[in-house]
């Protein structure tokens, strides 16, 4: 069965003309710790923002990323230790 984007790849490699090539390294997953937040909150911002320009909605957030913070803050409130 052939992955979510693999059609999509295709469509991609033989509309441009050019090679997709990918390096994949170890992925890890861990639960978040408060020295994560500030990226937590940067990926939000950036990622959220960038989503909805894209979509010709215009950033959603604004004040820069630490807007986004409540989320890594929330998320620990609600399950401590476990994000």
């Amino acid at each position: 069965m052939p992955f979510a984007g693999e059609g999509l790849r295709d469509r991609l490699v033989r509309g441009s003309g050019d090679t997709l090539s990918a390096v994949m390294t170890e992925m890890v997953l861990r639960a978040m710790v408060p020295d994560d937040w500030d990226a937590v909150a940067e990926l939000v911002y950036t990622s959220t923002n960038y989503w909805y320009a894209s979509k010709g909605a215009g950033a959603i957030f604004a004040g820069g990323p630490d807007v986004a913070r409540v989320f890594p803050e929330v998320y620990e409130a609600l399950d401590p230790g476990c994000c």
